[in-house]
């Protein structure tokens, strides 16, 4: 009848209605005998209850499961589809992009926590960009009792914490200090409790232990991570059933695993292991230059940071051609990049700092009010030729702009008689060189506030004032901004320049 639910397949009966010969109210599809004989079989066999396991393939593949993730040899992200999936912490490798195989996942899971998340999704791996939707409560019911049915680990039990107080704390003691930098060190890969130590943020230890994961597969898979993960990342701390950490627990390995567990089933209230506070490693400057070629703040991959003596420093980024800031006091904290798997971004320590506009620095334009490109420097054409050290290890970075190479040396100056508190300048001397007369344009500073102050100053923003050449540059709105140019004119092929950075109080 119109608007009743459809017969469930196994009600069927093959000789009436759409698979009978004759004409009705039901659909009419032109079906060979053989045809006829096939739906048939079909039908017949649906009265056989499936196979676990093919239940739990088919349920699958109803929801296209199998898109996304692997179980067994089946499904998996397409290699066509790779490179779609996304990730916020490209450091932990393809766990970090793909969504995790559903091999063995009833054993691994807890049933109410599997079920949960095939109802309703889940977001357990933040890095990951793609997200799992949810299938509804009923759905999740039945193939969750299926997969915990089907998938099965050899017996391991994990023994239940002592009675007594003091040896059950004996047992979480021992498991903080495998945790920690003194033990296992696992917080160097791992998020704990909400906090990241490392510069890689894998799967929360304490979220995913008590609630989300069995302890069997725990201890199994803590024994031989290779055996369920073959890509992970994970390090074996128990190579052929023996502890990495002998020292720590009488060194036996059920013993620490069980510590492991207990610990980080505690939950977030759970005192904290040693190493969450990692002492930073701070890049300090003496009578030399010092340089560091790492990712920083506010700086990609490329970024290539210069402490000056004095305590003036600054960062050139190599992606983009331009020197994109500039700060007084300390230089850097190089642990984020120094330590774990080194994909951080070095700390700036100085609190003086000003920024830069981010390359590319220098173009062509084709008129005087042409806005700034917004194309990349790849795109402009222009190439980083490296850099030179001189004699104190101070850079001469090089790079080329529509056939005019430069060679830009940043370095610390201190004006004759300047007080001893005042804050040394740096003074930034560019040379261009081209084969014939040509004319660049120079952007030297974006703000909402850039003011003409005479004489050759210019006051950008509240803390950084900047001295150029009188009559060399002018100064345009650009949107709710402004711009200062400075225009570069290569007569015989040659042209030099010389600004001056210094450190303004604010309200002075």
């Amino acid at each position: 009848l119109p608007g009743s639910l459809p017969k469930p397949l196994r009600a069927l009966v093959p000789q009436r209605g759409c698979m009978s010969t004759q004409a009705g109210t039901w659909p009419f599809y032109p079906l060979s005998a053989d045809q006829r004989a096939d739906l048939t079989a079909a039908l017949a066999a649906l009265a056989d209850e499936l196979p676990a396991e093919q239940r739990v393939v088919q349920m699958l593949a109803s929801r296209n499961c199998l898109a996304c993730h692997a179980r067994g040899e089946l499904g998996g992200v397409a290699t066509e589809r790779s490179g779609m999936f996304g990730t916020h912490d490209p450091s932990l490798g393809l766990e970090s992009r793909l969504p995790p195989p559903l091999t063995g996942v009833g054993a691994k899971l807890q049933p109410a926590w599997l079920a949960d998340a095939i109802a309703h999704g889940q977001a357990e791996r933040p890095y990951l960009h793609t997200r799992m939707p949810g299938f509804g409560v009923e759905f999740a019911a039945e193939l969750g009792e299926l997969l915990a049915r089907t998938d099965t680990l050899p017996s391991l039990e994990v023994a239940a914490l002592p009675r007594d107080e003091k040896e059950s704390r004996a047992v979480i003691d021992l498991g903080r200090e495998l945790v920690g930098d003194q033990g296992m060190n696992c917080i160097a890969c791992h998020t704990f409790a909400g906090e990241r130590v490392g510069t890689m943020g894998a799967l929360d230890l304490v979220h995913s232990t008590a609630q989300r994961l069995r302890p069997q597969w725990f201890a199994h898979f803590l024994r031989a991570p290779f055996r369920f993960k073959p890509d992970t990342l994970m390090p074996q701390f128990f190579p052929d059933g023996k502890s990495v950490r002998p020292e720590l627990g009488g060194g036996d390995a059920t013993k620490q695993i069980e510590a492991l567990w207990h610990y980080l089933a505690e939950g977030r209230n759970v005192g904290k292991p040693r190493g969450m506070r990692r002492p930073p490693i701070e890049l300090t400057v003496g009578a030399d230059a010092v340089v560091l070629r790492r990712s920083v703040q506010n700086t990609g991959k490329r970024g290539i940071s210069v402490g000056y003596p004095g305590g003036v420093n600054v960062t050139f980024d190599a992606e983009r051609l331009g020197l994109n800031q500039v700060w007084w006091g300390k230089f850097l904290d190089a642990a984020p990049v120094w330590t774990g798997q080194g994909s951080g971004e070095a700390r700036i320590l100085g609190a003086a700092r000003a920024s830069l506009p981010h390359g590319p620095a220098f173009a062509v334009l084709a008129e005087p009010d042409a806005p700034w490109p917004t194309a990349s420097r790849r795109e402009l054409g222009q190439k980083f030729l490296g850099y030179d050290l001189d004699a104190r290890q101070r850079p001469t970075f090089r790079y080329e702009c529509d056939g005019v190479m430069i060679a830009d040396a940043p370095a610390e100056f201190v004006p004759a008689g300047a007080p001893a508190e005042q804050k040394p300048l740096l003074r930034r001397t560019l040379q261009f060189t081209a084969a014939a007369d040509r004319a660049l344009t120079f952007l030297a500073a974006r703000d909402a506030r850039v003011d003409d102050l005479g004489d050759g100053l210019v006051q950008v923003g509240g803390t950084l004032r900047l001295r150029l050449p009188a009559g060399s540059f002018r100064i345009r709105a650009a949107g709710d901004q402004r711009e200062l140019l400075v225009a570069i004119a290569l007569a015989g092929g040659r042209a030099d320049l010389v600004i001056d950075y210094a450190w303004q109080e604010a309200n002075k």
